[in-house]
């Protein structure tokens, strides 16, 4: 790597645990964690760069409103002038304007995104034009970002902190087979139907913002586990399998993997040498059996994964590798030249993008507008913004004009429709018992 790059600063937007102030976690159901930034990818920063900036959006969304927050992120930028910005994309919170704004000082603002499997066409693509880099985690989408004039990065994984990710051991094993994850119908489906099958499997809930796993806990749970099963079905499309982060965590922290497999799965790993997948929860039974009757070869492959994850797919190697392309890029081209923003679309008037941006800053309002302190007149604002992202939004001008006493009759209007369906239910099951009886 350019040993220069030790001089840059960089600007980290990162979101922690949501649990600080009256719109904390428990407050504020649009700040969900399902991967943490800070853990994972500040402290590889600080091995790479003289300088970084950590702006935590959670706590100073919570403290200044989301407006406010996009503009101080401004603020800070004209202070420091940092060589990059580094976020993650998918964060609704942050306007294409800031992202524009930053570029103006100087900065090279850098996005990452995930889920480019579904979400290219309905968000990625949209925020082209505020961007320098676009770092897409589905190698097939590069040519498509490159086709409409985007610098594209391919980088399919996250990186990890291996300070946390790390094998332990002196942790004896305690547990056969275990799952560790977010919890969805699906995949209790996937380990009802293991377990049907004779086998099994510990469950440990890991879903964020809810009954959060602890990091510490869940790298103790991989190294006191025998088989670590991995499930890799996307959570809102069903049928697509993506590669997850956890194959990563679970090798890093020296833990046998058994997961489902995932296309292009086997560019990260040796299947059969350093990991093993499944097709079917037949054949995830039948391995496990087969695994824990072999220990020798089990642990075989589980130390081959654990030396390919700590040279190959640590956060520090990974972001040298991804600074060293960029750095060289810029040598030779130069800064991205600014392009024109997306132009609305003759069926939505708007880009999807900005409909979901809208959506994401009328919710916001509503939430600024239930808090008793003095964030609560930073409502307006707020769907102001939303308001410019999508005109025709209508609950939001109807927020705006009525001087937010709408939400009144939203909810009201909420709860009436959710109690109608709570008494449909109940009579058509009332109906299927009285139908069930006659029947008979």
């Amino acid at each position: 790597m350019d040993s220069s790059l030790i001089d840059k600063t960089i600007l980290l937007i990162t979101y922690t645990d949501q649990s600080h102030g009256v719109l904390g976690q428990k407050g504020n159901p649009l700040l969900r964690i399902h991967y943490d930034l800070d853990e994972n990818w500040y402290s590889a920063l600080c091995q790479i760069f003289s300088g970084v900036l950590r702006y935590d959006l959670g706590p100073r969304t919570n403290h200044l409103g989301i407006v406010g927050a996009n503009k101080e992120i401004v603020k800070i930028a004209e202070m420091y002038r940092p060589k990059y910005v580094y976020w993650f994309a998918d964060m609704l919170e942050i306007t294409g304007d800031t992202c524009m704004a930053l570029r103006k000082i100087g900065c090279v603002v850098i996005g990452r995104f995930h889920d480019d499997d579904h979400l290219f066409d309905s968000r990625s693509k949209w925020r082209i034009p505020y961007l320098d880099y676009c770092i897409t985690n589905v190698n097939e989408r590069v040519a498509q970002y490159e086709a409409l004039g985007a610098r594209c990065i391919s980088l399919p994984i996250e990186g990890h902190n291996e300070a946390i990710w790390q094998r332990l051991p002196h942790i004896p094993k305690q547990f056969d087979v275990s799952f560790v994850g977010d919890v969805y119908p699906f995949r209790q489906r996937q380990v009802t139907s293991l377990q049907e099958l004779g086998v099994a499997v510990d469950v440990f809930n890991c879903n964020w913002g809810t009954n959060m796993l602890p990091l510490t806990d869940l790298v103790r749970i991989v190294n006191a586990t025998k088989i670590n099963i991995g499930l890799t079905e996307a959570r809102f499309v069903p049928g697509l399998k993506q590669i997850k982060g956890r194959p990563f965590e679970i090798t890093l922290s020296g833990g046998f993997l058994l997961t489902e497999y995932a296309p292009g799965l086997e560019k990260y790993f040796e299947i059969g040498k350093e990991i093993v997948c499944f097709e079917t929860i037949e054949d995830a039974a039948a391995k496990i059996r087969y695994y824990l009757q072999h220990s020798n070869e089990r642990e075989a492959i589980a130390e081959r994964g654990y030396r390919r994850a700590c040279r190959d797919y640590t956060a520090k190697a990974l972001f040298q590798g991804l600074f060293s392309q960029i750095e060289d890029d810029l040598t030779k081209r130069g800064r991205p030249a600014f392009m024109a923003e997306p132009t609305a679309t003759a069926a939505t008037k708007t880009n999807p993008l900005n409909q979901e941006i809208a959506e994401r800053y009328y919710k916001w309002g509503k939430l600024l507008f239930n808090v008793r302190n003095p964030l609560r007149n930073a409502w307006r604002e707020t769907i102001e913004v939303a308001i410019k992202h999508d005109p025709y939004h209508r609950r939001a001008h109807l927020a705006l004009t009525t001087h937010g006493k709408w939400w009144y009759i939203e909810d009201t209007i909420n709860r009436f429709f959710m109690l109608a369906s709570f008494i449909k239910r109940k009579v058509l099951r009332l109906l299927a018992k009285t139908n069930l009886r006659v029947t008979r």
